[in-house]
């Protein structure tokens, strides 16, 4: 990726079982590594600095506007944002709407389908990983209801996902700004 405007969008992260802190242009990633289980983590959480095991991440820069992520094109830019998106979503640090949902889904199981509209190839695959397009603390005994919602919500804007302007990895951009709180 070029350094302009990427540079500005992505940024390193220090990140752990209990914190996850984004650093800034002037730290100094090995030096903040040294101190992270014996000054960072004791200032900062509860959690047991000997289980911590830091790692540091090229993620998005939570400073990043709206307006800058819409105007990402970069193949890879789409994917990194993507994938954390889809981490922040399944783990339920994005508040989602039922809508939210059901967009979602709809996008990786045509994500799966490399893009393909095929409703036989849909259904098989929602019935096996529902799991993993809806956040645990959503599904609490509404399986079924989801399952059938998405595979509807599928049905009524697949393939309208995949034609004219509206591509899929621009879908995939918007769900990480709209979901994002």
């Amino acid at each position: 990726m070029p350094e302009k405007p990427y540079g500005d969008i992505f940024t390193i992260w220090i990140c752990s079982e209990s914190l996850e802190l984004q650093l800034k242009p002037d730290h100094k990633p090995v030096e903040q590594m040294e101190n992270w289980r014996h000054k960072i983590l004791r200032q900062l959480t509860e959690g047991d600095p000997s289980k911590e095991d830091p790692k540091l991440k090229w993620r998005r820069n939570a400073k990043t506007g709206i307006m800058d992520e819409r105007t990402i094109t970069h193949p890879a830019a789409i994917h990194l944002l993507f994938h954390e998106a889809y981490k922040n979503y399944i783990t339920a640090l994005y508040p989602c709407k039922d809508q939210d949902v059901l967009n979602f889904a709809v996008i990786i199981i045509l994500m799966k389908q490399d893009g393909v509209y095929n409703t036989s190839t849909a259904k098989a695959f929602l019935s096996k990983n529902l799991q993993s397009m809806v956040p645990e603390q959503m599904m609490k005994g509404k399986s079924h209801a989801w399952s059938n919602n998405i595979f509807r919500h599928y049905k009524d804007v697949g393939k309208s996902m995949l034609e004219g302007p509206s591509h899929v990895q621009v879908d995939m951009v918007c769900f990480n700004i709209s979901c994002r709180p």
